[in-house]
């Protein structure tokens, strides 16, 4: 489609229009910004291409017209003879016509109905001057090329982001590169709050006075979620995530914490089997240590909510399991028998046995029992001991939308739960990050336990430990 100047520069002008629209009201597009440029050039040629068809059927049906100088009759263009008065217009073998002025014939070479010389007008509409057209185009051209150097180049966006730095865990150093924060898409972190403890940077604890748990903060960013496994499809496919500033408990909620809001009216209803709960955790401080159990998804919620927070979502679980490296393993790539409670030579489950190693433990264990475990933000057990309840439900495979949502919260709906991070029965593929297992929302077992987690400022700012 050929372009003048005056459809070219305002066709400039609307693609960049549709550009800065499109980066300015959906901050999700952002990081595709070549993709919304190459669609908004497409838009704008596909308006033009519409109007210029438009535009030239009018101008072809409104085109010069033959006035007939005998009668005043005006003829359409073509046409060799009046439509009235039968007389000659101008010649068939003239192929060419002025374009201002009179258009005179001649009689003898005119093959006239009536033998008479006629003189002919045509009306021609005169193109008015572009000049005035093309200054406003440039001038409006110019002035939304400069908003959109200001927005995208001046230090309006992208926003600032916080830098993750890498938190020491006890034990054995790990080979694992340091964990580095990702770009935010268009998210800021959370001001700091007078009086309150706002998530900023790897290290900083937070002690519940609700119930004695330590929380740590997990800075805002981006983590790859998932892998992409031809044979465990669950686990795939491997997509990038954004989660805002979180904190999730550095262990899993034990049977003395627990037991506390059960005492609390009842708040939250009495494991499964364990009429005598409450006089066990009081009289045995081994059995108080380990993790509640025999719980399932709706007492986790209830016990959350009393606590003042929330189950974490399957991301922030991951996240907070995995960092922003994309390790397999809590500590790193490599396998460790001995930094997990799994199935090991312990364990009375056969087909699962790992007999090469020994954690020392058949059963379950005391929370934090395995340090050398801890996650890149310091959180525990969260490979083995046992599995833990997510918010979210399951769905076989991971959906991605084209323009990722920040901080994912999984289907809406569905039959099942999700449990991630495997236990004492289990083998250690279920160690593993990435893995995941579903649940039903009541199903309560002797495997599965759980922590939690929150989004909001905790206070006062005082109690933290940075």
């Amino acid at each position: 489609m050929k372009l003048n100047r005056p459809y070219l520069f305002f066709a400039i002008t609307l693609i960049l229009i549709i550009f800065l629209f499109a980066m300015l009201l959906i901050p999700e597009t952002r990081p595709t910004w070549w993709k919304v440029l190459l669609a908004s050039i497409a838009e704008v040629v596909n308006i033009l291409a519409h109007f210029k068809g438009a535009l030239g059927e009018k101008k072809s049906t409104s085109s010069r017209a033959i006035t007939c100088s005998s009668c005043g009759t005006v003829n359409p263009t073509g046409g060799t003879f009046c439509d009235k008065c039968g007389q000659t217009l101008i010649k068939r073998s003239q192929s060419t016509m002025p374009t201002n002025g009179p258009i005179v014939t001649d009689e003898s070479n005119s093959g006239t109905r009536n033998s008479q010389t006629t003189t002919v007008t045509t009306t021609v509409s005169q193109p008015g001057s572009n000049n005035t057209t093309l200054a406003i185009v440039i001038v409006a051209g110019l002035f939304i090329l400069a908003i959109v150097v200001l927005v995208m180049g001046g230090g309006v966006w992208p926003p600032p982001t916080p830098t993750e730095t890498n938190v020491p865990t006890t034990g054995a150093a790990s080979s694992t590169p340091p964990v580095t924060a990702s770009p935010s898409p268009g998210i800021t972190p959370p001001p700091t709050d007078a009086g309150l403890a706002v998530c900023l940077e790897i290290g900083q604890t937070y002690t519940s006075p609700k119930d004695g748990m330590q929380l740590l903060c997990v800075p805002a960013g981006e983590f790859t979620m998932g892998r992409d496994n031809t044979t465990l499809t669950y686990q795939s496919p491997a997509h990038p995530v954004y989660l805002g500033a979180y904190w999730i408990d550095e262990t899993e909620v034990t049977n003395e914490m627990y037991a506390a809001c059960v005492a609390d009216n009842e708040r939250c209803p009495l494991p499964y089997q364990t009429p005598d709960f409450l006089n066990m955790v009081a009289s045995s401080p081994t059995y108080a240590g380990l993790p509640v159990v025999n719980t399932d998804w709706n007492a986790a919620t209830a016990y959350c909510a009393w606590a003042g927070r929330e189950l974490p979502t399957e991301a922030q679980w991951e996240k907070a399991a995995r960092g922003t490296d994309g390790r397999l393993y809590p500590w790193g790539n490599e396998w460790e028998g001995s930094r997990a409670n799994y199935c090991d030579i312990n364990c009375e489950i056969d087909d699962l046995k790992d007999s090469r190693h020994d954690d020392f433990f058949a059963f379950v264990a005391p929370v934090g029992s395995f340090p050398d475990g801890a996650s890149p933000y310091g959180a525990l057990d969260m490979a083995g001991n046992v599995y833990e309840w997510v918010s979210d439900y399951w769905a076989d495979h991971y959906i991605v939308e084209k323009t990722p949502t920040p901080n994912p919260t999984g289907p809406k709906s569905g039959q099942y739960r999700i449990v991630r991070g495997g236990s004492w029965n289990y083998e250690k593929l279920r160690c593993q990050t990435t893995d995941r297992f579903k649940s039903g929302q009541d199903f309560q077992s002797g495997y599965i336990g759980f922590r939690c987690a929150t989004t909001a400022p905790l206070g006062p700012a005082g109690t933290t430990n940075p």
